[in-house]
């Protein structure tokens, strides 16, 4: 008998998965884990570090989207530089060495599956199915002072993502100060970080995984500084 809700998929004995077959882009599919969480009343999230224990446990017709992404990472960087979605991974890092990485540079920032393969992808060129995962890392007490650090997981010297094609997921709150704007962070349940810009008094929520800004923000007046959530 599983030991997963009605509906859901059991894999490997342990792992509670739901999946979608109406395709939706990068965010959106975020958003729905989300929003089945709270309905359903249980941590849910974007397929991440599991990937491959769900391509080897059914046969997935099309590609689907995962939360194993290099949002926040320089995408030149060492292939441990992929991030994933999952709960209590504010810092984790995956090999992905199932993915067709070329060996050209490339900006393709999230990765795609389909049954046999994974493949990096522009965020903003994506169009998938997807499936939740039910956490196992409990949800911290929003109601707790948070921490945020400066250089968590790692030291970011441009907070811009250098590239059109992608550009995280985020939530903008206008004309706050900063302690406002840590404050939404902390009561969302989805916030990685959240970037404030003390001249034009922009707050950015960094939604589902942590990311840089979109490159087109560059442009703004002020300085933007970032602020991580060490426990997510």
């Amino acid at each position: 008998m599983s030991g997963c809700p009605e509906n859901f998929t059991e894999v490997d004995g342990s792992l509670c998965m739901l999946p979608f077959d109406r395709p939706v882009q990068y965010c959106d599919a975020h958003a729905e884990c989300h929003a089945q969480s709270v309905k359903r009343g249980i941590r849910m999230f974007l397929l991440g570090k599991h990937a491959k224990k769900w391509m080897r446990h059914t046969v997935t017709v099309g590609r689907i989207l995962t939360g194993i992404h290099c949002l926040l990472h320089d995408v030149r960087g060492p292939r441990s530089r992929w991030m994933v979605s999952d709960p209590g991974c504010s810092d984790c890092k995956t090999e992905v060495d199932f993915t067709t990485v070329g060996g050209l540079p490339t900006t393709r920032r999230v990765v795609s599956c389909d049954h046999q393969r994974c493949f990096e992808s522009y965020q903003n060129g994506i169009f998938s199915r997807f499936v939740c995962e039910i956490s196992k890392y409990p949800q911290p007490n929003k109601w707790r002072e948070t921490r945020y650090q400066t250089n968590w997981p790692m030291t970011i010297v441009n907070v811009f993502i250098p590239d059109n094609f992608n550009e995280g997921c985020f939530k903008l709150y206008e004309n706050l100060t900063t302690i406002l704007c840590s404050y939404k962070c902390q009561v969302n349940d989805v916030c990685r970080s959240f970037y404030y810009n003390s001249t034009t008094r922009d707050c950015f929520l960094a939604l589902y995984v942590d990311s840089r800004l979109p490159n087109h923000l560059k442009t703004s007046p002020g300085f933007w500084k970032r602020f991580a959530k060490p426990d997510y």
